[in-house]
């Protein structure tokens, strides 16, 4: 019963990774990456709130990027606790500042930052790595205290996940970029032998982007039509 319980969860998560890889396959962005990722780990692992989270600029506070959770208020609540924490005050400061996972029995213990906490809450973190630095962290946080070596190895790994989907999204962007300044250079080269349609591809591409934006389709679509 109990291997077949893990194997069972150990299929769901495959599962669950899959969902994440199909989604950069099919176009989607940083942003809808990351609230995937947080929602389908949240899911899998029962978390009480799983967000993903980066420092500001100046790397004094964390900002909120993405959340999931479970309860009625759940995603507000762990927005108002990064507001009050300082950037070295909580697990995904510390997964962000090491570069490493790491997990609290109980994160919230003797807390006087929320009114309304839950009696304890386990929390996990690992860090999300881009460029060969870390860029923010995977934080999830649980009903239950304790710690559990499995839950810290799953948050790793969904972690591991984003960082190779947010790296590939941002490689197909900077291709993207290449091919079209070829193409418009290309195109350029062939005007430039009449003053009157000089620079038309541009513009027409500049124009198609500005209807596209205003009939409100995905960034995939505005891509289709700023090509042609």
């Amino acid at each position: 019963q109990k291997a077949k319980a893990l194997q069972e969860r150990f299929a769901a998560e495959v599962r669950a990774l899959q969902v994440i890889d199909a989604a950069v396959l099919s176009g989607s962005g940083e942003q809808e990456l990351m609230e995937l990722t947080a929602r389908l780990f949240g899911e899998l692992t029962q978390a009480r709130t799983c967000a993903v989270v980066v420092p500001t600029a100046d790397a004094a506070d964390l900002s909120l990027l993405a959340a999931y959770g479970s309860g009625g208020g759940e995603v507000a609540r762990t927005a108002e606790l990064l507001s009050h924490l300082e950037a070295g005050e909580s697990v995904a400061a510390w997964a962000i500042s090491h570069c490493q996972p790491i997990a609290s029995e109980n994160v919230l213990r003797a807390s006087e930052i929320l009114s309304d906490r839950p009696t304890g809450t386990a929390a996990t973190a690992a860090p999300i790595m881009g460029n060969g630095r870390c860029i923010g962290a995977l934080m999830a946080c649980f009903p239950q205290d304790g710690f559990s070596g499995e839950r810290l190895e799953q948050t790793a790994r969904f972690a591991n996940q984003l960082s190779v989907c947010i790296q590939n999204v941002q490689h197909r962007t900077l291709f993207k970029g290449l091919a079209l300044e070829t193409m418009f250079a290309m195109a350029e080269a062939i005007e430039s032998r009449d003053p009157y349609t000089g620079d038309h591809c541009r513009h027409l591409a500049d124009y198609a982007e500005l209807l596209a934006a205003f009939l409100n389709v995905s960034e995939a679509e505005k891509e289709t039509i700023r090509c042609g």
